[in-house]
């Protein structure tokens, strides 16, 4: 079998290697960098097959422009595709790129490198290669941590799972893109809810300003003629807010109003959803009993620190199988501009939504707090339940 293979000449190495294990089976030409008229160098070949590497280099036009020529040209020859040993399968660009082979009749599809040799010497079918993401799916999400508490060391215990392609460690490079440009918004669409809305907000490590984003929340949605309210996350934070505003915690059990914002102790959650139009839930600080009620908010938010040795927490946050919703949550980098960049563009890559905030800009953190909740809308707004709350002045 003659072969034409595209690929950098690094990753031609590897296929030397098989093709030497290969009888019958020869590369009858190289291709490094793919041109347009590259396609007609290939029909005057007239190779039984085309490999072509991921890592191969497009000029003049595009890997889907190139795909369409080569198919029109040698609508009969086998072609096989590389993608190398993909990490994430659930990536959205990878899924389109799937699609697009599979439309122009590519059936051979490599997704690991351990399998050039046997895809080559049998051909895949239609569907093929759905079946085997299907089950690279299943066996990832069967994998479960012993103690569902805390994350565990996954060196310690031997798990073996493949993570989210979030690059943290070169965050020394320079990236030039604006940061409007690379801000995405948790919901793509609009949301309508009956009565109530419910924010949870919680933070990776301490003192990354929970509380003070729930406030922020607060004040937006009330200088938006809506109802809203802080609950606090546990009853100490509760009793710490009383002390600082010198209130005994028996006067204020029911709640108390700091400015125009009513602040209820997490007893009152269940009552919040049914008088208020936006309930802020501060859980501050990750503790697994607070997770379900994190779990099933309207909107999750995660205030994250940026800096290098706090980043390894994120990720094992994100690649944590218990929870899958990790992708839908919102994340909150009180950082710099530059710094803010260079993690922002990992985490894209990852699926995640995230933002940066600045304590010191108001104007930019009320543009990020109303992307997030601008996409939620109540057809009957809960109305003001009416009791007498502390009031702190």
């Amino acid at each position: 079998m003659n072969a034409v293979l595209l690929t950098s000449r690094v990753r031609k190495k590897i296929y030397d290697g098989i093709i030497k294990e290969m009888m019958d089976f020869s590369i009858v030409n190289a291709i490094t960098v793919a041109k347009g008229m590259s396609a007609s160098k290939i029909e005057a070949l007239n190779p039984h097959c085309v490999i072509i590497d991921y890592s191969v280099k497009f000029k003049d036009i595009d890997f889907e422009g190139f795909v369409c020529l080569l198919k029109l040209k040698t609508p009969d020859v086998r072609l096989i595709y590389n993608f190398g040993t993909v990490d994430n399968v659930e990536d959205e660009q990878f899924k389109k790129s799937i699609q697009f082979l599979l439309h122009q009749k590519v059936n051979d599809i490599i997704i690991d490198d351990s399998e050039i040799k046997v895809t080559i010497e049998n051909p895949l079918k239609f569907g093929d290669i759905n079946e085997k993401i299907d089950t690279i799916i299943k066996e990832k999400e069967k994998l479960i941590f012993k103690n569902e508490s805390e994350f565990v060391d996954l060196e310690k215990e031997k798990i073996e799972s493949k993570p989210v392609e979030l690059n943290f460690f070169s965050l020394s490079e320079n990236y030039s893109f604006d940061i409007e440009n690379v801000t995405e918004i948790i919901d793509g669409g609009e949301i309508n809810k009956e009565n109530c809305i419910i924010v949870s907000i919680m933070q990776m490590q301490h003192h990354l300003g929970c509380t003070r984003t729930a406030f922020e929340l607060a004040n937006l949605l009330q200088n938006q003629k809506k109802n809203p309210c802080v609950v606090m996350g546990d009853d100490e934070t509760y009793k710490n807010m009383l002390n600082y505003y010198k209130y005994k915690t028996t006067a204020a059990a029911e709640g108390f109003s700091l400015g125009n914002i009513h602040v209820l102790p997490y007893t009152a959650l269940e009552r919040a959803k049914k008088n208020y139009t936006h309930v802020i839930l501060d859980i501050g600080y990750f503790r697994p009993q607070y997770e379900p009620e994190y779990r099933k908010s309207d909107i999750k938010i995660m205030m994250c620190s940026s800096a290098e040795w706090d980043l390894i927490h994120i990720s094992r946050w994100l690649n944590y199988p218990k929870y899958d919703y990790t992708r839908e949550i919102n994340y909150l980098f009180p950082s710099s501009k530059q710094r803010f960049i260079q993690l922002n563009k990992s985490l894209l890559k990852g699926n995640c939504t995230s933002n940066r905030i600045d304590y010191n800009d108001a104007a930019h953190n009320k543009k990020v707090y109303g992307s997030i909740l601008k996409h939620y809308e109540l057809n009957n707004p809960n109305k003001q339940e009416k009791r007498k709350l502390m009031k702190l002045k």
